[in-house]
């Protein structure tokens, strides 16, 4: 006798098996591209890019946490923030490896549209961290990265 009949598991196997292919697909593409991510793309987002959604961008408080393993505080750093939004956006940024951005040199790409950065430097010059006083310069402009397997790994300049 059968624990669960057959013609239970043929009618569940019919409803979900196109469900659970689709399933096993992606979860298989979205571990190939997580494992194509390069190392430098994470260290790219926590010195550049802003994710806080509930947290206006603060140069200060921000530096202080990118350096909180340093013994000195940076003379300064850039950060590309959103649009409408102190979040940066994500996917616009990685596009300028792809094609959004125009080759300026050996992978390096200089973005077609402009961001709105902010490029935090330091005020109080013998502090450490997290005692480091930065000031914002917010502007608007291209941004140019480098670039591995098509993400953004060094930020460049913005111009």
């Amino acid at each position: 006798m059968d624990i669960i009949p057959s013609k239970i598991l043929k009618q569940v196997f019919n409803t979900l098996g196109p469900c659970l292919l689709i399933f096993i697909n992606t979860s298989l593409l979205l571990a190939l591209a997580y494992a194509t991510v390069p190392r430098g793309y994470k260290n790219f987002r926590k010195m550049h890019m802003y994710n806080k959604k509930h947290r206006p961008f603060d140069c200060t408080h921000v530096m202080n946490d990118v350096q909180k393993h340093l013994t000195y505080c940076k003379p300064y750093n850039n950060f590309i923030l959103g649009y409408t939004s102190d979040m940066t956006p994500v996917k616009d940024v990685i596009n300028v490896c792809r094609r959004q951005g125009t080759a300026t040199g050996y992978n390096t790409f200089r973005s077609n549209t402009y961001f709105r950065t902010v490029k935090c430097t330091l005020q109080n010059h013998n502090a450490i961290p997290p005692y480091c006083v930065y000031a914002g310069t917010v502007q608007s402009s291209q941004i140019t990265v480098g670039c591995s397997q098509n993400f953004p790994v060094q930020f460049e300049k913005c111009e």
